[in-house]
């Protein structure tokens, strides 16, 4: 993004959430779509008890579906 400010090159093509956050604080204009939508993942190591990683993907499901999930995303990324 430096070198963008700095009008070394044209274009920037990254995460949208990064593009975001740079166009809100840089006076920078954010065009086009989206390439592809991608997922993020959790890893956690083998040893990991089950039980937790139920808790994990439990909570995840809840915030989903009673909308927290969506509210931090706009709160956090949105526009």
């Amino acid at each position: 993004m430096d070198a963008f400010r700095d009008n070394m090159i044209d274009v920037v093509i990254a995460d949208e959430v990064v593009i975001k956050s740079f166009s809100k604080t840089d006076n920078i204009i954010a065009t086009g779509g989206l390439f592809a939508r991608q997922s993020y993942s959790f890893i956690f190591p083998k040893n990991t008890d089950d039980d937790f990683i139920e808790k994990i993907n439990g909570s995840l499901l809840e915030i989903h579906s009673d909308g927290t999930y969506d509210e931090l995303y706009e709160k956090y990324f949105g526009d």
